[in-house]
This record gives C-alpha cells, sequence and structure tokens, in this order.
C-alpha cells in the first residue's frame, strides 16, 4: 500500500489538465447551434414536403431521421477544423516565442 502512495523517481510528473481554449468553445458552441439549426431545417422542410404531397408525417420523420447522422458528421468536422486551426495557431506562437529567445 505504501509503494503506491510515493512516487517513483525515475517516473514522470503528473500530468496537470490544460485549459480549454477559448477558441474551442467558441467552436463548440457555434458548432451547437449550427446543429440545432439543420435539425430545426429539415423538420421545417420535411413537413413543407409531406403537406405538398398529402402524406403525413412520412418526410418529417425521415428527414428528422436522416438529420442526426448528418449533423453528427458536420458537427466533426467542424470542430476537426477548429482544432486543428488553433493547434496551428499555438504552434506558430511557440516558434515565434522560441526564435526571440536569445542564443548562448
Amino acid at each position: 500500500m505504501h509503494n503506491l502512495m510515493t512516487q517513483e523517481p525515475n517516473s514522470a510528473p503528473p500530468r496537470t489538465p490544460q485549459p480549454v481554449s477559448t477558441a474551442l468553445l467558441m467552436a463548440m458552441a457555434l458548432g451547437g447551434v449550427l446543429v440545432l439549426a439543420l435539425v430545426l431545417a429539415l423538420v421545417f422542410i420535411g413537413r413543407l414536403l409531406d403537406q405538398a404531397a398529402g402524406t403525413r408525417l412520412l418526410f418529417t420523420l425521415g428527414l428528422a431521421a436522416l438529420s442526426a447522422p448528418l449533423s453528427i458528421g458536420i458537427l466533426y468536422q467542424f470542430l476537426l477544423r477548429a482544432v486543428r486551426a488553433g493547434q496551428k495557431q499555438s504552434n506558430s506562437t511557440v516558434d515565434q516565442s522560441s526564435s526571440t529567445e536569445k542564443q548562448p
């Protein structure tokens, strides 16, 4: 039990959680709004198609079911781009700060 409580001298220090960037939080919020807008738009279009075709909830339910995988795919692509852009920005910031350091 005592061995579990102590840290080995050569082991890595415990990892501290990285703060979530504001840009990533904004991208997640915008992605959620886009998903909601997509679902509502497809349900609205389904209602219009049902009225035009004289059917009852056929297109509405079909497009609502289609909106789930479609919105997940769009949200995944959107957030993947946001994360990549954030990584590029943080890498360029690190490169600039390391290039301004004095060389011995």
